[in-house]
């Protein structure tokens, strides 16, 4: 079974799930269905999967295009999963019957102050949203530690910290080209795999990358490509990289 221990399977609107301890479910511990719009999420404790797949925690927003909903994650424990992600949240999804592919604009989505370790996947998985804030979380024993993906206006990714992971610590692809990001006051150590990177940024139409401490790193501590208009890159520090501390590329 896919369904979550806690499942809203459909019309999650105007719901607060809040103070809940999953312990070796089957399947998710959380889960939203694709409608999901004004769901806050908080202070839950999901703590290993017996079976199943996904994430510890997963959110599935809206199609709704008209403006002014909200995803709140905050002030979560996910721990523990040896088959997938942390916590997922995405705005994508096929529309039943017609088969057609949509994408979110849910206005605003924070992933606020969560702990998230031992996964196997990506601790933090954002995705297909209009403007999302990843403030304050911390992140450790992953593949990726804070994955951003297709978000189309604003991104920030503050004050987290990533330790511990496989690949990347903080990676925003190429999809994001059309977004104003920031990257700030991040904390990144120790990633053991040669060749990878702590902060990748793959695309975005603005970047500021400022103030981010890196730390013990077998690969590049920033590397930086193909943003289009205006990149501030300052105050970081970068200590115990294998190979560049900071490479940017083909920007501007």
């Amino acid at each position: 079974s896919t369904l979550g221990c806690i499942d809203a399977y459909n019309f999650g609107v105007d719901l607060i799930i809040d103070g809940n301890v999953i312990l070796d479910c089957y399947g998710r511990g959380i889960q939203t269905k694709s409608d999901a719009r004004r769901v806050i999420i908080t202070n839950n404790l999901v703590d290993g999967l017996a079976n199943g797949i996904g994430g510890l925690l997963a959110i599935n927003s809206s199609p709704d295009y008209t403006g002014g909903h909200m995803i709140l994650v905050e002030g979560n424990v996910l721990a523990n999963n040896p088959y997938g992600d942390g916590l997922v949240c995405t705005g994508v999804g096929v529309e039943e019957g017609s088969g057609v592919l949509w994408q979110s604009r849910v206005s605003s989505v924070s992933v606020l102050n969560n702990i998230v370790r031992n996964v196997v996947g990506n601790g933090i998985d954002e995705s297909y949203h209009r403007d999302v804030m990843i403030h304050n979380n911390i992140v450790s024993n992953c593949a990726y530690g804070i994955s951003a993906s297709n978000v189309a206006s604003v991104l920030t990714i503050r004050n987290n910290n990533v330790s511990n992971v496989s690949a990347y610590g903080i990676v925003v692809d190429s999809a994001c080209v059309g977004a104003a990001a920031s990257i700030s006051g991040n904390h990144i150590s120790d990633l053991p795999t040669r060749n990878f990177r702590a902060i990748s940024v793959g695309a975005s139409k603005s970047l500021l990358c400022s103030d981010n401490h890196i730390q013990n790193i077998n690969g590049i501590g920033i590397y930086i490509v193909a943003v289009s208009r205006t990149l501030t890159v300052i105050g970081n520090i970068v200590d115990g990289v294998l190979t560049h501390g900071i490479t940017i590329a083909d920007c501007l």
